[in-house]
């Protein structure tokens, strides 16, 4: 078995799941608004969107228990965890940017907070399988460089997530997109 490692995107599933779970105790019968039905994406359809990338990162997670519990195998398990995690991100704001903004007030201000997020979190995974990639497997300081390069996240992408999750408009989407409800009922990845 494969030391404890901090997986890449821990940081920010876990905050997405506290964040998504605390929704999934909101109303999906929310009210009408009697105001103007703002236009564009079904927001089932683009929380769905946002909630199926981050359930490709915890799939590609799983790839770790399958690498030997070798350096070696621990760094090949990174680095596919790493590639599957930026393509998955990638994917997703591409995803959301083809959909447009959700149909909700402030859509646009949604739109942009989630492509951003999908974006710079790629960019950042991008940054890091490249750390992971120069590795020496046989320091013997590898495990302990591989646990500071394996995570990426942290305050600024939880705020992000929060922002959307907790975002009253796209509550009750969150509720009803089957992509996150299979999220939900992912186990975390162990740490």
């Amino acid at each position: 078995m494969h030391p404890s490692p901090r997986y890449v995107g821990v940081i920010i599933l876990l905050a997405f799941g506290l964040a998504l779970a605390s929704c999934s105790s909101a109303s999906v019968n929310a009210k009408p608004s009697t105001s103007p039905v703002p236009q564009g994406a079904n927001p089932v359809t683009w929380v769905g969107a946002l909630c199926g990338g981050l359930g490709d990162v915890v799939a590609g997670v799983e790839v770790m228990k399958t690498e030997p519990p070798t350096p070696q195998g621990r760094k090949d398990g990174l680095l596919k965890v790493a590639d599957t995690t930026q393509q998955a991100f990638t994917k997703t704001a591409n995803k959301l940017t083809q959909l447009g903004p959700p149909a909700i007030t402030n859509g646009n201000q949604a739109q942009n907070d989630a492509t951003s997020f999908f974006t710079t979190t790629a960019a950042a995974v991008g940054d890091q399988r490249a750390k992971i990639a120069a590795l020496d497997t046989n320091n013997p300081n590898f495990a302990q460089e591989a646990d500071q390069l394996s995570t990426i996240g942290g305050n600024a992408t939880a705020t992000q997530l929060q922002k959307l999750t907790t975002n009253s408009e796209l509550m009750p989407a969150f509720g009803r997109a089957p992509e996150c409800q299979r999220l939900l009922a992912t186990p975390a990845p162990a740490h």
